[in-house]
């Protein structure tokens, strides 16, 4: 197994940590990527996996922690399904919160999975082979500041024949950082997702089927919105605006993805990465 660690930064500053932590550098690796964006970071990745001869590809979220027997649950997962991907879950915490709690599968337990046509790279673990010739699929780069190039890139192994599992029981470990509660952020998350569905969509679809598509989920989403706002304003009503008000920030954030799918029309998108200091 070999560890990979893409620097992002403008300046090669995590090179410290990756000498503290990698005591055989001969078996890792680090790259320096100083041209910011979330997809060119992955596509220096999977680069330096294919230079390293890599058979099998895992990715995890810089702000994530794997469990026990993480990347051999994958394996298992990966092998005995046949799939080409699979992708576990992310469990939030407080941060600096105990995580004992959690309680993943154990190795050689009957993994349950489901097919999907995208998945993201917070917990992924995919065959070299995706990435390959004559596949040689990448992240798009074009999507540095939006987000979604991970859901994107997936899609496009899906429509070339690829099997996308989502598995349950292999979470990996996600502190719930505080400024990302606020409604605010997960509208512009909720917003910018939206508008990645907008752009997958008229991207790998024929034109009829991506309008279709997109017409649909923004019609979906804008109901359920107003039908969770109706019952938020019930609740109200009825002396509860604790439960109001979870129901009222649910109906928000479905709103904020249907108008996500549609103001690409008007050239409007959202880039919540352009702040490089995080979210």
């Amino acid at each position: 197994m070999k560890f990979i660690l893409i620097d992002n930064n403008a300046q090669p500053t995590s090179r410290p940590d990756y000498d503290e932590l990698c005591e055989c550098q001969e078996t890792n690796a680090y790259v320096h990527c100083p041209h910011p964006g979330i997809p060119t970071a992955r596509n220096a990745g999977l680069e330096a996996a294919l230079r390293a001869g890599a058979d099998f590809i895992a990715i995890l979220d810089d702000d994530e922690v794997a469990p026990q027997h993480w990347l051999s649950l994958l394996m298992q997962a990966l092998e005995e399904s046949g799939a080409d991907a699979v992708q576990g879950g992310v469990c939030k915490h407080p941060p600096n919160a105990e995580h004992s709690a959690l309680q993943p599968a154990a190795p050689g337990e009957k993994l349950s999975w489901e097919a999907s046509e995208t998945l993201s790279t917070c917990n992924v673990l995919l065959k070299a082979r995706l990435v390959e010739p004559p596949l040689s699929l990448r992240f798009d780069e074009t999507m540095q500041f939006t987000g979604g190039s991970d859901r994107e890139f997936f899609m496009r192994a899906h429509k070339r024949g690829a099997k996308l599992l989502r598995v349950h029981g292999i979470d990996v470990i996600e502190d719930a950082h505080q400024e990302r509660q606020s409604l605010r952020y997960q509208a512009v998350r909720a917003f910018a997702a939206g508008s990645n569905y907008f752009a997958r969509m008229t991207k790998n679809e024929p034109g009829v089927v991506a309008a279709a598509r997109i017409a649909s989920r923004a019609t979906e989403r804008s109901l359920s919105g107003m039908v969770m706002l109706a019952g938020a304003a019930a609740l109200v009503v009825a002396l509860r605006p604790d439960v109001a008000r979870k129901q009222g920030r649910k109906a928000c954030l479905s709103l904020c993805f249907a108008a996500g799918c549609l103001t690409p029309l008007a050239g409007v998108r959202a880039y919540p990465y352009r702040n490089t200091q995080g979210a």
